[in-house]
């Protein structure tokens, strides 16, 4: 199988990034596998204690076997999501029917950040990613039949297109759990000095309801967040240890 590598930036600009790769593809690649190196830091392999996420693996049928298969010699704590989170470097390819998976070791505090400074990377941890990653890239180049492709929350036909969506232009600064699976944003901790961090919220609280719509998974809370500007009012409703509470905040331009 013939492979192409890229290095990019700009992955969540509509006119850059992989949205214009993709875009000037005449052939159709059968298979995406995406390394997001961004988020080796503080801990990302199973070396520094952290969890390796690999997502979403429903956009083939096979995906979740052949993940599971490479991973018994290497055993790495993963956590494959039943649902795409949505909104990363994986969208532009599935958008366009190619079986996208995405290897990576969640968000930090760090992340995105000029703070993320090459003495937080978890050495050992990129080794043992970068390790499987390799292992199932050979695997995966050497298979002769193609994968069955299967849209972001389909069963086995592509859900009719919808309108583009607009840009997010605001922010947060909450950290949610990617393997999460149930109701709600789980949060792993906040930016410092965020619109979460000032309004109190921590690791371990859980977002229901922002802006007056219930949070039923990360991209229903992406979709909120998109329909703001940067210095709207905004009511969180959150649990913590099994209480409800709510707090006033104000969403802060998204840089």
């Amino acid at each position: 199988m013939n492979s192409i590598c890229t290095a990019h930036t700009g992955t969540s600009d509509s006119e850059g990034g992989l949205v214009m790769f993709t875009g000037k593809l005449a052939v159709l690649p059968a298979l995406c596998l995406i390394l997001q190196l961004a988020a080796m830091g503080c801990g990302g392999g199973s070396g520094g204690g952290g969890s390796n996420t690999s997502g979403p693996p429903v956009a083939a049928r096979q995906l979740p076997d052949v993940v599971e298969g490479v991973n018994v010699g290497f055993g790495l704590a993963l956590v494959l999501p039943a649902h795409d989170p949505g909104g990363s470097d994986q969208a532009s390819f599935l958008k366009r029917g190619v079986p996208a998976l995405q290897v990576f070791t969640g968000a930090n505090p760090d992340y995105h950040r000029p703070s993320d400074t090459p003495d937080k990377i978890d050495y050992a941890g990129l080794e043992e990613v970068a390790g499987f990653t390799a292992e199932l890239v050979l695997y995966l180049a050497e298979r002769v039949d193609p994968l069955t492709f299967v849209p972001p929350g389909a069963a086995d036909a592509a859900p009719p297109p919808g309108p583009p969506r607009a840009e997010r232009r605001v922010s947060f600064g909450s950290i949610p759990d990617f393997a999460h699976e149930g109701a709600g944003i789980l949060l792993t901790g906040v930016i410092p000095g965020s619109p979460a961090d000032q309004a109190g919220l921590r690791a371990g609280d859980l977002i229901v309801s922002f802006s007056g719509v219930a949070i039923d998974d990360l991209q229903g809370f992406s979709d909120v967040l998109r329909s703001l500007d940067p210095g709207d009012s905004v009511e969180v409703v959150y649990e913590r240890d099994g209480e409800r509470r709510t707090v006033a905040s104000t969403v802060v331009e998204r840089k």
